[in-house]
């Protein structure tokens, strides 16, 4: 074995010495402060969670909903989906085919009240339920299922 082999493998070894020596001591110090040892910074969909927690919504993961009623995006039009930011996920016809409620995705933390008011009159419904989601999932949802935005 020559000088830098044997270099690089005792520091390879005094490295991975170092790093157990460094998780054992976050062990320690976890369990001192009483922390488990899956605690993490809360992820952006777990803050998702939390916000609609306190808004009294539901959340809705885009990337796993596979429900989506093509019917519902063509009673919606495009420009009305985007000037309010939000996706059509689900919705409910009277007797007469007429949707007369849709559920929509939004990624909005204000003024729901005013949105909810907004498409009640512009899409002539009797009910809108709002779940939440993630901003990036409603504009990549947008162009998907209504195309890009030219």
């Amino acid at each position: 074995m020559d000088l830098d082999t044997f270099w690089n493998l005792t520091l390879h070894k005094k490295l991975e010495r170092i790093h157990e020596e460094n998780v054992e001591i976050i062990q320690k110090l976890n369990k001192l402060l009483d922390i488990p040892d899956e605690a993490k910074e809360p992820s952006a969909w777990d803050r998702i969670e939390a916000v609609a927690d306190e808004l009294g919504l539901d959340t809705i993961d885009l990337e796993n909903f596979d429900a989506f009623q093509n019917e519902v995006f063509e009673f919606v039009p495009s420009d009305v989906a985007r000037r309010f930011a939000v996706l059509p996920v689900d919705g409910e016809k009277n007797e007469e085919g007429r949707f007369v409620k849709i559920t929509f995705a939004t990624a909005k933390l204000t003024e729901l009240e005013g949105l909810v008011d907004a498409l009640l009159y512009v899409l002539k419904l009797q009910e809108v339920e709002l779940v939440l989601t993630s901003p990036t999932q409603i504009h990549v949802m947008l162009d998907y299922y209504y195309g890009e935005k030219s």
